[in-house]
C-alpha cells in the first residue's frame, strides 16, 4: 500500500509556478534523504524516514509515499494526555535523532519536526511501533508559497524560527530543538510552551526556558531533565 500526498484543494487557488517548483524541490529533498537511508551501507540499520515511492507533477505536484498504518504521534498524545511511557518516549526520541542524523550528514534539515509529522509503522504485538519522519518541508513550502497554511507550528518552533536576525538562520540545530520539544511533550503530556502564538513566541524568544519535565511528572530523572533542557536551550 502507498499513501498519496498532494496539496489540499483549498491550497491550490494561488498555486503559482514558483510554488509548484518549490513543492517538487522539497519532494526531491525528502526522496534524497530517504534514498540515503535505504542504500548507503553507513545507514543500513536505520529505518526512521518515511519512504518515498515516486513523485509527479500532473495535474498538481504529488508524492506517493510508504503507507504508515500506525497513525501519527499527535493522535497518540491525544490518547495519553498525561504522557507516554518513559522508555518508549526516549526510544522515539532516539529514532527521530537517527533520521535527522542522516539528513544532517548530507546537509539537509527538516525544520518541521512535530507530532503530526511523526508517523508509525505497526509491529507485532509486544513490540513498539516504528516511528518515522514525514513531510520534509512540504507543509512549510505550501505555507510560504500560497499563504494558506501557517508556516510553522509555534509550540514546536525554535527561537531562530521566530527571530532569525537575533538567533541566526534555522538549520540542523533547529531540528534538535524541535525533537526536544516533541520529547518534552511526550514526557509531560503538554508542550514546553502553551498559549496563543504571541504568548509562545514571547516565552521562546524572551523567556528563561520551560520548566523541567520532571515538574510535570515526578518519576522522571534529573538526567532526562538535563538532556531535554539542553535540547531546548536558546
Amino acid at each position: 500500500k502507498v499513501a498519496l500526498k498532494e496539496p489540499k484543494h483549498n491550497q491550490t487557488v494561488n498555486f503559482t509556478s514558483e510554488a509548484f517548483e518549490a513543492f517538487l524541490h522539497e519532494a526531491e529533498t525528502w526522496e534524497t534523504v530517504d534514498q540515503r537511508e535505504r542504500t548507503k551501507p553507513r545507514w543500513r540499520d536505520y529505518e526512521h524516514i518515511v519512504g518515498v515511492i515516486d513523485t509527479g507533477e500532473q495535474p498538481l505536484p504529488w508524492i506517493a509515499m510508504e503507507y504508515m498504518d500506525g497513525g501519527d504521534l499527535e493522535d497518540r498524545l491525544d490518547e495519553h494526555p498525561d504522557g507516554l511511557p518513559v522508555d518508549e518516549t526516549l526510544w522515539i526520541g532516539e529514532c527521530l535523532c537517527r533520521g535527522l542524523e542522516i539528513a544532517g550528514a548530507y546537509g539537509y534539515s527538516h525544520l518541521d519536526v512535530k507530532p503530526r509529522n511523526i508517523l508509525f509503522r505497526e509491529t507485532p504485538a509486544g513490540k513498539w511501533d516504528v516511528p518515522k519522519l514525514a513531510d520534509w518541508g512540504i507543509a512549510r513550502t505550501l505555507a510560504d508559497q500560497t499563504g494558506t497554511m501557517e508556516a510553522k507550528t509555534p509550540m514546536y518552533s525554535a527561537p531562530e524560527q521566530f527571530d532569525s536576525s537575533e538567533f541566526g538562520d534555522p538549520d540542523s540545530l533547529t531540528d534538535l530543538y524541535q525533537v526536544g520539544a516533541v520529547v518534552y511533550t511526550m514526557l509531560a503530556g503538554e508542550p514546553p510552551y502553551t498559549g496563543s502564538s504571541t504568548q509562545i513566541m514571547r516565552e521562546v524568544v524572551l523567556g528563561d526556558g520551560p520548566i523541567p519535565p520532571s515538574q510535570h511528572r515526578a518519576e522522571l530523572s534529573e538526567a532526562i531533565d538535563v538532556v531535554v533542557t539542553k535540547a531546548l536551550a536558546k
